[in-house]
């Protein structure tokens, strides 16, 4: 069995249809046999031209074609993640008068077919930790409802808390010895764990 998530970067000014076709070709399966597939389009901000017309080709008419004549057929079982890196702080003037959330819609070289698909917002821990501090203090965040937190399950799985709750007590010059982690206690709130964890 081929690998289950396949990762196709496109990083040149134009998307060059016919090498993915070539590289999907790879992971042709028969649709009496189906094996489910994760395909991960990386889309860079390089890519200047041709975004619209794949992803419409491939998500709305279900596959695209080269210049050979070689076809690539979406299949229902399999899934398509497309990552779309913005240019960080490309905003001109213009721009920079769009509330925030939208100009994601308009940094990204015009495409704009993207903005149709549903959308997460991808943030590092860095900002993540100031949306959570704001929410915590009561002020309204600016986010939008695409923006993800850090995940409640995460925050209170055992594998964070304990390093959450060791590196809080390492910090204060707690002696660790005597320490004993207490598996499914949960200690404070996401941003004071995103805090000591980024530290």
């Amino acid at each position: 069995m081929k690998d289950a998530c396949v990762t196709v970067p496109l990083a040149e000014k134009k998307v060059d249809v016919n090498a993915m076709v070539s590289v999907l070709g790879d992971y042709i399966t028969k649709p009496v046999r189906p094996d489910p597939k994760i395909f991960h389009l990386d889309i860079t901000p390089a890519v200047q031209h041709g975004v619209d017309n794949l992803l419409f080709n491939l998500l709305v008419l279900g596959g695209i074609t080269d210049t050979h004549g070689r076809v690539w057929r979406r299949y229902p079982w399999d899934l398509y993640v497309i990552e779309i890196t913005a240019p960080s702080q490309a905003v001109n003037t213009a721009e920079a008068a769009v509330p925030t959330g939208c100009q994601e819609t308009k940094v990204f070289h015009g495409h704009q077919f993207h903005t149709l698909l549903p959308t997460r917002t991808c943030r590092s821990p860095r900002v993540t930790l100031e949306l959570e501090s704001s929410m915590a203090r009561c002020e309204e965040p600016a986010m939008t409802i695409n923006d993800p937190l850090m995940d409640n399950l995460e925050f209170t799985s055992n594998a964070y808390q304990r390093a959450y709750q060791y590196l809080k007590r390492h910090s204060k010059g707690a002696n660790l010895d005597f320490y004993d982690f207490e598996e499914g206690k949960i200690e404070d709130n996401h941003a004071t764990c995103l805090d000591v964890l980024l530290r």
